[in-house]
């Protein structure tokens, strides 16, 4: 397999685990480690893996939670956190598929 391929395997492999969003979350709050990597539309699935490819090798766990916007300044995020990356899964699943014919 192709480190385009393999690459694109982990992508599909993150993109899987982000909740549904719905009317009263539509974002997701991505953080690495506790510290806030970026809040995403969640119309955008992509933007949202862009943030998981930029930062996996940089944090143990990268995880998400929804979120929702209370006024111009201020967002919430909900409780519940899905752990999107975990460092050494994702090299794992990445080396896996780098050594696949």
């Amino acid at each position: 397999m192709s480190i385009e391929e393999a690459r694109q395997k982990l992508r599909n492999h993150w993109a899987k685990k982000f909740s549904d969003i719905d009317p009263e979350w539509p974002y997701w709050w991505i953080d690495g480690d506790g510290y806030c990597l970026g809040v995403i539309d969640g119309c955008n699935l992509a933007a949202a893996v862009d943030i998981i490819e930029d930062n996996w090798e940089k944090y143990a766990h990268i995880k998400s939670s929804k979120a929702k916007i209370l006024d111009k300044d201020l967002i919430r995020k909900d409780r519940r956190k899905d752990e999107i990356s975990n460092r050494e899964y994702s090299r794992r699943v990445y080396e896996e598929a780098q050594n696949k014919t």
